[in-house]
């Protein structure tokens, strides 16, 4: 604890021989507010987190215990006139709060014991004023131990909170991680707490009572000051907070393995839902396999159709023929049914043959593209490569604005196929950039080349690409992506 004291020598136009408990009460005010500002200051970064802690953020008007001596007291009177009299008490109530006791020294010399402060007048109270301060700092420590109990019922009541929302999880999506966030802060918010009650405890087993006074006024005020029942109070109930703080833990770690079981059940459906997905895949995969395969032969089926089609367009009609025709042959075949069944049957091979080679031609030339991913990371002129990319073949430009940010930062990816067959050595390539327009940075660039047709390795097409930005000024030749500096991540696919 911290004890401060000031002298005063006048308030406003009241001297120090005559002050108001009015003026005393206004100083008071502004004192309170002055000295949380000044400790502020002598206490370390740790010390402040503590104290916000407890107070809630509220800790320049956490309350102080107020010790007033004064030289005297008018009027003076006995003690139950004190008490009995309303005015006495309201003016009282100004500077010490609710009034507890009041006790006569002597007949010049009283002290005023209340919730807030101890107003102590005349001269036997300066000559034992050790006692005085000692009382004050045990209040000061029985106003911080009330504030730490409070505390723990908020922290309490947090966990509570914390409690209900993971009973019902389900019902927002980022519910889990909201309960997460306040675990991790009630966690942090207890080992501060728990610290606290340790060093409370400490500084309470290390406090020193003055001993028994030999004058009758000093024993007088030792006896109703009571300092050995204090302190065994307060260590009483800082012991008892600690098992508050130990039911406060439990209660964290139980929160801690109920939201891990809510997650675990969530991995666990999530796992549950992609096996089911992964078997649809599977069967959808193995459905249109089949299907392929049928419509494959449903095809080889119409193209034979039209074909047989075509042969009797060109065979057919053969009682029309004139026998001075040179096609004796053909009126052979159509005269004879097993011969042009035979004829139907190789000359449909044949073509079905022809038609499955040039499929699978087709087939294979749309296979073989390869795709990998560079990070650049470069510093690029926005306005330059927005003139550049204007000149390609567009397929698709997506937009991302984040404005979240200061300067609502926008992420631009474009997706062209470039052209020139020589230049690329073969089929073009499909190039996707990302790149951020506000900043003028080249994140990363996406390339799909053809590797069975292409003469070009993955080094030479992204050394094409750097020399078009640096040809058109997008990019400095000193920021080039070189070999040792690569970060390809490559990945072939079938397209």
């Amino acid at each position: 604890s911290i004890t401060m004291g000031l002298a005063i020598d006048a308030v406003g136009s009241s001297l120090r021989d005559r002050i108001s408990l009015d003026a005393l009460c206004r100083l008071n005010v502004d004192v309170m507010t002055d000295s949380s500002q000044v400790t502020g200051d002598l206490l370390s970064e740790y010390q402040t987190t503590q104290l916000r802690t407890v107070y809630l953020g509220q800790q320049d008007t956490r309350e102080k215990y107020v010790l007033f001596l004064a030289d005297a007291i008018d009027p003076v009177t006995r003690a139950e006139s004190y008490i009995n009299d309303s005015s006495f008490l309201s003016e009282l109530r100004q500077v010490v709060g609710d009034v507890h006791s009041v006790h006569c020294l002597s007949q010049n010399d009283v002290v005023f014991i209340g919730s807030k402060g101890v107003l102590a007048a005349g001269d036997r109270c300066r000559k034992h004023e050790e006692i005085l301060v000692r009382f004050l700092v045990l209040q000061a420590r029985e106003n911080f131990v009330n504030a730490l109990f409070t505390r723990i019922k908020v922290l309490n009541s947090d966990l509570g909170h914390i409690r209900d929302l993971i009973s019902h999880v389900e019902e927002h999506p980022n519910r889990e991680f909201a309960i997460r966030d306040m675990l991790a802060s009630t966690a942090n918010q207890i080992s501060l707490l728990v610290e606290l009650q340790d060093y409370l405890r400490e500084s309470l087993l290390g406090f020193r009572i003055p001993p028994l006074p030999t004058e009758l006024s000093g024993r007088k005020m030792y006896s109703f000051m009571d300092l050995h029942k204090r302190l065994h109070d307060l260590l009483l109930r800082t012991t008892d907070m600690k098992s508050l703080l130990k039911g406060a833990q439990n209660e964290h770690l139980t929160l801690s393995k109920m939201i891990a079981a809510v997650s675990r059940s969530a991995l666990e459906d999530v796992a549950r839902q992609t096996t089911v997905n992964t078997d649809g895949l599977v069967a959808a995969s193995v459905i249109e396999a089949r299907n392929g395969q049928v419509m494959d032969v449903v095809n080889l089926i119409f193209s034979g159709d039209f074909l047989f089609s075509l042969i009797n367009r060109a065979i057919g009609a053969t009682d029309a023929w004139a026998v001075e025709y040179e096609q004796e042959w053909l009126i052979s075949i159509d005269s004879t049914p097993l011969v042009t069944f035979a004829f139907h049957v190789a000359v449909f091979y044949i073509w079905s043959v022809m038609l499955t080679r040039v499929l699978e031609t087709l087939t294979g030339a749309a296979d073989g593209w390869i795709s990998w991913r560079v990070v650049m990371n470069r510093k690029v002129d926005p306005r330059a490569m927005f003139a550049w990319l204007s000149t390609k073949r567009v397929v698709t430009i997506n937009v991302e604005l984040d404005a979240t940010t200061r300067r609502h930062r926008k992420i631009r990816s474009v997706t062209w196929v470039e052209d020139e067959r020589g230049r690329w050595k073969g089929p073009p390539p499909v190039i996707e950039l990302t790149y951020d327009d506000t900043n003028g940075f080249l994140l990363e660039v996406a390339m799909q080349l053809h590797a069975s047709r292409s003469e070009l390795s993955q080094e030479e097409l992204l050394n094409l690409f750097q020399d078009d930005l640096i040809t058109n000024r997008i990019m400095a030749k000193s920021d080039r992506l070189i070999l040792p500096e690569f970060q390809i991540d490559t990945d072939a696919e079938d397209e």
